[in-house]
């Protein structure tokens, strides 16, 4: 299935169901599927629903094009979200799943409970949420470093930033251990657990 209307593409690239064994059986399922598309050019929405069938367990995967400066907003249940090359700024949610953000100007916001949360190349504020699973947020080449916030129960954290950079910074840890590996000056409370102060200034 695709929908063109001229800013932006959505296309559906993959339908997964179980148990299916025949192209018939599929082809019976795909018709129960409904895709309902809507919205104008401030904004579009895309809702799946799917077959009322306890017997049969489907999953649809979409692939959305949208220009780069539009300004994302995606939210999903049980599966992944990966979003490359905007700047119009991106927050994205899942219950259950990763999320991959990669070439992004304008902040992110990335919330997930169960899953990793992988920032590459991104730039402006961020808030990277995970209940179980790592979070990874590297600033792209000459990014400033501007309001991050990375929070999670169960999992590493990890912020990759350029080497001239200047900021203020705050971690704590419960189980495991917090460090900077860049020099700390103006520091405060240093602990295994907990660290604050300021780097490059």
């Amino acid at each position: 299935m695709r929908v063109d209307e001229g800013w932006w593409l959505a296309r559906i690239i993959g339908l997964k169901s179980t148990p299916i064994e025949t192209d018939a059986e599929a082809l019976e399922l795909f018709a129960q599927l409904a895709v309902e598309f809507s919205g104008d050019e401030q904004g579009r929405r895309v809702i799946t629903r799917y077959p009322d069938s306890k017997a049969v367990g489907c999953s649809v995967e979409y692939e959305i094009t949208v220009p780069r400066n539009a300004q994302i907003d995606l939210d999903t249940v049980n599966g992944a979200i990966h979003v490359q090359g905007v700047e119009g700024g991106t927050a994205v949610s899942t219950t259950s799943g990763s999320i991959e953000v990669d070439d992004a100007k304008g902040g992110v916001r990335a919330v997930t409970t169960n899953g990793r949360v992988t920032l590459e190349g991104v730039s402006g504020p961020i808030v990277a949420k995970a209940t179980n699973g790592s979070l990874s947020a590297t600033l792209s080449p000459g990014a400033p470093v501007e309001a991050i916030e990375m929070e999670r129960v169960n999992g590493s954290v990890r912020l990759f930033v350029n080497p001239d950079a200047a900021f203020a910074v705050k971690a704590r840890t419960v189980n495991g251990s917090a460090k900077c590996e860049l020099p700390l000056t103006s520091a405060g409370e240093q602990t295994r657990k907990r660290f604050e102060g300021v780097v490059g200034a």
